[in-house]
């Protein structure tokens, strides 16, 4: 057998030999799926999948159904899972001194989606700050700054084809919030949906991003450490480097 065949995925993923189009094409796509079963059900009213539980079960006319709030509680899982990714690859390379740069992405993005999950969970912007007498609008223009220093931050990590996901989260983000803010008093079922489904996209895309450079990142790091070591070729017994 050739050492070539006894490569695992990650390492043709460092070598670029996946199909890395059908990838980026899997990711951006895989978010209609959850979305689309939402909007064909025949058991209810779209919206009670993608309101707040919390907020659902109060206003909703019968109370309550498993399915409230199902597609927010996802959108809270994913930020949940991308925040520990980052500070869990943040912790590993301040432990091993490895990629400093890799590092600082990993912690701010970390601290950010940490945040941003306490956010969705807890409806910080929408309930509890403005009752603490911050405005909601406030609040949003503070997050449009943090996000505008994070893309600075992050910036060299925008040219390759994470970037992609990158910049379909932040017009994910924008949709949501631009509905939020032109339609706030708007209760239709279709404004609900697009906003949250928005917000869905651009959480899932984020996720994906993240996922993706420290990915990249930890691989190309790990490979470029490695020393150069000879193999031995069991059909042949040559040496191969």
């Amino acid at each position: 057998m050739a050492y070539a065949e006894q490569l695992t995925p990650l390492d043709r993923i460092a070598r670029g030999e996946w199909p890395t189009l059908a990838l980026v094409g899997v990711g951006l796509l895989l978010p209609v799926i959850p979305i689309l079963a939402t909007l064909i059900q025949p058991f209810s009213d779209p919206r009670w999948f993608y309101h707040d539980p919390l907020r659902a079960a109060e206003i909703a006319p019968e109370c309550c159904k498993v399915y409230f709030g199902a597609m927010s509680m996802l959108g809270v899982m994913m930020w949940a899972a991308t925040a520990a990714t980052c500070l869990f690859t943040a912790l590993m390379l301040f432990l091993t001194g490895l990629s400093p740069r890799l590092k600082r992405f990993a912690f701010a993005g970390g601290l950010l989606t940490a945040w941003m999950t306490l956010d969705d969970a807890f409806l910080l912007h929408e309930n509890v700050l403005p009752a603490l007498g911050v405005p909601q609008n406030a609040v949003l223009a503070a997050y449009g700054l943090l996000g505008l220093g994070y893309t600075w931050m992050a910036r060299s990590y925008l040219r390759s084809v994470d970037g992609i996901f990158f910049f379909g989260a932040c017009l994910g983000f924008a949709v949501s919030i631009g509905v939020d803010v032109v339609l706030l008093h708007t209760p239709s079922s279709t404004a609900i949906v697009v906003e949250d489904g928005a917000k869905f996209f651009g959480i899932w895309y984020w996720m994906v991003f993240h996922g993706a450079v420290l990915t990249r990142g930890l691989l190309f790091e790990e490979s470029a450490s490695q020393p150069v070591v000879e193999h031995a070729d069991l059909a042949t017994g040559h040496q191969t480097a």
